[in-house]
């Protein structure tokens, strides 16, 4: 291991046995993963959400393995193979993500136009959201989360899971929720299945996005620019080569 890498954390699974962190494990990824599938990567280890073909949904909750912080210290280490990468990787990366397709959906929304994106800036994932006395009667608790929220704005982005993995009880505790926040003034934009898989579907979700923001879209000078945002959407939503059971 590079010694400038040994500096940083190592985890005991049993005694005798190590593993390197998983900041360091995102920089050796960087040697064999697409810049796209790092940076989807690099959302699931800052993320809540853990992929598991176990489970109905194919994917759990458990807390971050790491932040944004430490994947960039550790691709300061300048020689280390990856840390090129990995620094590119860093500064796309949002935390707070609950879900592979609500890092999608980030990636494809907040990306720059050169990378396939639409460049909406100024948003966090899954933020907690003090609700005032009233909204909080509404939902049943003080607080909740939205998935990309402009806070300044009031507005809130939500990916629209299948209905078919959804319980009764979950679907009507989701429709309080959003009925709280329209009592406190947010805006919520929802986004389905078949939206995010479609170009054109998606163009339309960031033209309401641009109006409710009060900001105009993008204006992009590039020829190819519709092939990149199709490339970038079927890529991260296809790709397998990153998944490790």
């Amino acid at each position: 291991m590079n010694a400038e890498l040994a500096s940083f954390r190592v985890m005991e699974l049993c005694p005798g046995v190590y593993v390197c962190s998983p900041e360091v494990s995102l920089l050796y990824m960087a040697q064999k993963l697409s810049l796209d599938s790092l940076v989807l990567l690099g959302y699931e280890l800052c993320g809540r959400y853990v992929l598991d073909p176990m489970i109905d949904k194919g994917f759990g909750t458990r807390p971050a393995l790491c932040s944004v912080a430490q994947i960039s210290e550790v691709a300061k280490v300048r020689r280390a193979r990856g840390a090129r990468a990995l620094r590119k990787a860093a500064k796309r990366i949002v935390e707070g993500s609950y879900s592979k397709r609500e890092s999608v959906l980030s990636m494809c929304l907040g990306y720059a136009p050169a990378w396939g994106g639409y460049r909406f800036s100024g948003y966090e994932l899954n933020s907690e959201l003090r609700l005032s006395e009233r909204a909080a009667r509404i939902y049943g608790k003080d607080s909740c989360r939205g998935d990309m929220v402009f806070a300044q704005e009031r507005v809130i982005v939500e990916y629209d899971s299948d209905s078919e993995h959804t319980s009764a009880a979950a679907r009507g505790k989701d429709a309080r929720r959003v009925a709280a926040l329209a009592m406190d003034g947010y805006h919520v934009i929802s986004v389905t299945k078949p939206q995010l898989e479609s170009t054109e579907q998606l163009d339309a979700v960031a033209e309401v996005l641009s109006m409710r923001l009060n900001r105009e879209m993008p204006r992009v000078r590039i020829a190819d620019y519709e092939d990149r945002k199709d490339a970038l959407r079927k890529s991260l939503l296809t790709r397998r080569d990153w998944y490790v059971y």
